[in-house]
């Protein structure tokens, strides 16, 4: 089960990054080890970085990472994107990144990141 990221209001003049969290269930009856990927996404021609949100025609680039702090990006271990381990049942946040000032007009942007659980 996933919660989509949240990212309020994107205001293409602030100087600063808008940030969003999403978080991601897995429910397994065993304490087996598993690894969470990430694909690129709908609309980012096979990139993590950055991956892209779009309004017909229009793209507004995006960053998901495992980690707060926004060092490890979310992906399926390759391009130097990393993946999320764990173990039995657990919740993950998903850390979501807009870069500010990117000249996009104001509506809807949105993306469809797939999710595989290998174990």
């Amino acid at each position: 089960m996933t919660t989509g990221l949240n990212w309020g209001i994107y205001d293409q003049l602030q100087n600063l990054p808008t940030y969003g969290e999403g978080s991601l269930r897995v429910t397994c009856d065993r304490d087996f080890p598993y690894a969470i990927l990430l694909d690129a996404g709908q609309h980012s021609g096979g990139s993590f970085s950055p991956r892209k949100m779009q309004n017909g025609g229009r793209t507004l680039e995006y960053y998901l990472f495992t980690d707060g702090a926004q060092t490890k990006p979310w992906g399926d271990g390759k391009g130097g994107s990393y993946v999320q381990a764990g173990a039995g049942s657990g919740t993950y946040p998903i850390f979501g990144v807009i870069p500010p000032r990117q000249n996009v007009p104001v509506g809807s942007y949105a993306d469809a990141v797939i999710i595989t659980v290998q174990w």
